[in-house]
């Protein structure tokens, strides 16, 4: 439900049910008015690679309603030097990476001024240096307007976020911030080794969030609520401090294993 939440803050789509306000108005049947006070870069989009970023975001200004030379210019070079493309404003959009086209996505949201920036999973089919750049884009974005992103990716959230809400079944499981959700998986995160022709029979009866080799055989951790007595006869493991990751499974196995 994380993309039709998106489309539906940035009326794509409209609700069937519930309200969305902005500053305190309610969005429904004010769309119009709220319209260039969002800004909307969704996972798929499309960009004109065979000119460059410079050219495609004159046009997009173009047609937004920016005629006036000085002040088109002006906002573009700004969000040019924002999403850190200045030195590539003349190169054509094919050469660049999956990351640079993304920051491209995120200057044409910008070119607007908008208070609000919804950005659908922004660093899927990232590589690691790529998706920690436009993390930390995203990160100085929200220094002076709010960003709401969706992602499955833990470390964006850990890295970046200070209000998280997680989403299950079309249900808010959690709001909060990240901090305070690892601080309720304590005690209930837990290591052991075990040997390699017992991982499956441990696999299918504990929650186990990763696995490794192992000197001795295979070193799992996982998430369990229950009291160590009611653990499966023969297992011994150390209780261990929880990662955001563990306290998104343990959430999850509380609320139903959904």
């Amino acid at each position: 439900g994380k993309t039709t939440l998106m489309r539906i803050l940035v009326g794509v789509l409209n609700e069937n049910r519930g309200s969305i306000f902005i500053n305190g108005h309610k969005l429904s049947g004010a769309r119009d008015t709220f319209h260039g006070a969002v800004g909307y870069l969704p996972q798929d989009f499309g960009l004109y690679e065979h000119i460059t970023p410079y050219a495609f975001l004159e046009n997009h200004a173009l047609i937004n309603g920016i005629y006036e030379k000085e002040e088109r210019q002006r906002l573009i070079d700004d969000v040019l030097h924002g999403v850190g493309l200045w030195e590539r404003r003349h190169d054509r959009i094919s050469t660049f990476s999956g990351g640079m086209k993304q920051r491209v996505g995120i200057a044409q949201t910008l070119l607007h001024m908008p208070q609000i920036i919804v950005v659908d999973e922004p660093t899927v089919g990232l590589d690691p240096r790529e998706r920690i750049r436009f993390r930390n884009l995203l990160a100085e974005l929200a220094k002076d307007r709010i960003v709401i992103f969706s992602t499955h990716i833990v470390e964006d959230i850990s890295s970046t976020c200070h209000d998280l809400a997680v989403l299950s079944g079309g249900e808010v499981l959690y709001r909060g911030s990240p901090e305070i959700l690892q601080k309720r998986a304590e005690g209930k995160v837990f290591e052991a080794v075990i040997s390699e022709e017992h991982f499956e029979l441990w696999r299918r009866q504990l929650k186990i969030v990763q696995h490794s080799k192992a000197e001795d055989g295979i070193r799992i951790r996982f998430v369990h609520d229950k009291p160590e007595g009611e653990w499966p006869v023969g297992l011994e493991a150390q209780i261990t401090a929880p990662t955001l990751e563990d306290a998104y499974v343990s959430l999850l196995q509380t609320a139903g294993g959904r």
